[in-house]
């Protein structure tokens, strides 16, 4: 992941309009711990925002930003379209790796067998071995 959400830019640039720090922001999404409340506006600004414990503030995020809801949905689903292409762009750089790995392992691999000349399970032999030679009767 890289480079700004645009919901991590409408933040920070709200922020500054209004003057707030993240932890009076955190408290007007409702967070009374400072700690905490500063904490939720990193994890919206610095990808996070998604989570099960951000979707309580993005709820309340219009208001505590004082901007009309549509303007925040929207740039909640352009950062949903974002986080998605770079999921994407991920998934095709593994699938790429994959491939790579697979053609090295082709181009190295030398054919070959091996045959076992051993036994791997205990013959009657070795049985009667371990019983010191009695009989099962």
């Amino acid at each position: 992941m890289s480079g700004r959400t645009p919901l991590a830019e409408l933040i920070q640039s709200r922020m500054r309009e209004l003057a707030l720090t993240n932890e009076v922001l955190g408290r007007r999404l409702g967070y009374s711990n400072p700690a905490k409340a500063a904490g939720r506006v990193y994890a919206l600004c610095n990808g996070l925002p998604f989570s099960a414990k951000s979707r309580f503030a993005l709820w309340r995020l219009p208001e505590a930003l004082e901007l009309p809801a549509d303007v925040v949905v929207q740039a909640i689903a352009k950062t949903e379209r974002l986080f998605a292409e770079w999921e994407r762009e991920a998934e095709e750089q593994r699938r790429r790796a994959r491939e790579a790995e697979d053609t090295a392992w082709r181009a190295s691999f030398c054919p070959h067998a091996v045959i076992q000349t051993e036994y791997t399970v205990p013959t009657q032999i070795c049985i009667c071995a371990l019983r010191a030679g009695r009989d099962a009767g």
